[in-house]
């Protein structure tokens, strides 16, 4: 009887009310859901080990917060309290624009730039060795 039991607190039925997606990474999906004679369910310990993981993940990027946690708090509590009426004024103090798409473009460009020096002087390093052997390899050289 215990075995049963074990058995049934290990899976649970794959339906609409178990978040997958933004949850389970595609690596992992297999691992996670399984097919039981056609019949999809969830590995419960696997399923919470990727609930920790995005969970981990969207905590340090403040996608969610805790209520009164210090280092895990609402974004918004980081901004000054007049930054609505002020916004303009802030961003020109952090030297920022306040036009998305002007911003965007400012750091494509910086990247673009960025991506053209590797390319031009990644050859001319002595400490770096590009190897192509199948999969392109980068040695660096102490």
């Amino acid at each position: 009887m215990k075995c049963n039991q074990a058995n049934s607190q290990r899976y649970i039925k794959l339906d609409d009310s178990i978040p997958v997606d933004g949850v389970i990474q595609p690596k992992w999906r297999e691992v996670v859901i399984e097919d039981n004679q056609g019949e999809k369910r969830i590995n419960r310990i696997n399923y919470e080990i990727c609930v920790l993981q995005a969970l981990r993940k969207r905590l340090r990027c403040k996608e969610i917060w805790v209520i009164d946690a210090d280092r895990y708090r609402n974004p918004d509590d980081d901004l000054p309290l007049d930054f609505d009426i002020n916004r303009e004024s802030y961003y020109h103090d952090l030297g920022q624009t306040i036009n998305a798409t002007a911003f965007v473009e400012k750091l494509r460009g910086e990247m673009r730039s960025a991506l053209e020096l590797l390319n031009r002087e990644m050859p001319k390093n002595r400490k770096v060795r590009i190897l192509s052997q199948g999969k392109i390899e980068f040695r660096l050289h102490h």
